[in-house]
């Protein structure tokens, strides 16, 4: 069974453009935060393995900017780093789900039809329903 391609667009939605009053990645920013942590790494350390900058990072644990809007090689480099400092398994891949967990509340508060991203295999797992009702 092919699902065809979702049209949710976080930005398209009307009055929402450029919006930052409440944190839209707070589910994935803990997760990346969690992992950072577990591997006893600083923000700045993560950053500098990763190739990214600081303030990139500390905007993405803090939700202020999701990480479900990172292009995905980044936060495979965020990952990559995270498991070779030694990060906890676990909390590396809870990375997508909390990340698809952010876009999926960002357009529920938003009142858009997210059915297209439930549909999603990944919103079927029992880690995206532990994070959701987070």
């Amino acid at each position: 069974m092919t699902i065809p391609p979702c049209p949710y667009d976080p930005a398209a939605i009307p009055g929402t453009a450029g919006q930052r009053s409440r944190p839209t990645g707070v589910i994935a920013g803990a997760a990346l935060r969690s992992a950072r942590r577990s591997a006893g790494l600083s923000a700045t350390q993560l950053a500098a393995a990763a190739g990214v900058d600081q303030s990139a990072l500390t905007s993405w644990e803090s939700g202020t900017e999701p990480l479900a809007s990172v292009p995905s090689l980044v936060v495979e480099e965020l990952e990559s780093a995270l498991r070779e400092a030694g990060a906890a398994p676990e909390l590396i891949a809870d990375l997508s789900n909390a990340a698809w967990c952010d876009l999926v509340l960002q357009g529920i508060i938003a009142g858009a039809d997210v059915s297209c991203l439930l549909a999603d295999p990944l919103a079927w797992t029992n880690t995206f329903g532990e994070l959701l009702a987070w």
